[in-house]
């Protein structure tokens, strides 16, 4: 069975998360994407955020790690939680991308995959650790 990682990141200003709006199925999801053969991760992370979204991201640590099959592949998905330190976010590579409190990820309004929302209900837990999750 072919594995494939994916990278996402978790990024959090002002109590509010990024997320961003894929082309082909219209799902809302974290930031992020594939790697590129023999990449490490957290090098593709802030390449496929800075190719998709035109900003730079610094990663501090893995978040949650989040496995499933579909389509007779194994998939990874490795979220971190990342800051911004420069550039605005422009949809590059995406539809559109938003930046939503807590509850408006967790309203039902945005459409996630299941993967996505095992990594929102991991923010929701620590989410009574304080404002922020990085702070």
């Amino acid at each position: 069975m072919e594995t494939l990682v994916i990278n996402v990141a978790i990024l959090e200003e002002n109590n509010r998360f990024l997320i961003s709006q894929s082309h082909g199925e219209g799902l809302w999801e974290f930031p992020g994407g594939g790697l590129t053969p023999g990449e490490d991760p957290e090098v593709g992370l802030i390449r496929s955020v800075k190719e998709k979204l035109g900003i730079e991201i610094t990663i501090l640590d893995i978040f949650k790690v989040v496995s499933h099959v579909a389509e007779g592949k194994q998939i990874f998905i490795l979220a971190y939680l990342c800051v911004r330190h420069f550039g605005e976010p422009e949809a590059r590579h995406y539809n559109d991308f938003k930046w939503l409190t807590l509850d408006e990820l967790r309203s039902g309004k945005f459409v996630f995959s299941e993967s996505d929302k095992r990594i929102i209900n991991k923010i929701s837990v620590f989410s009574g650790c304080g404002p922020s999750l990085i702070s």
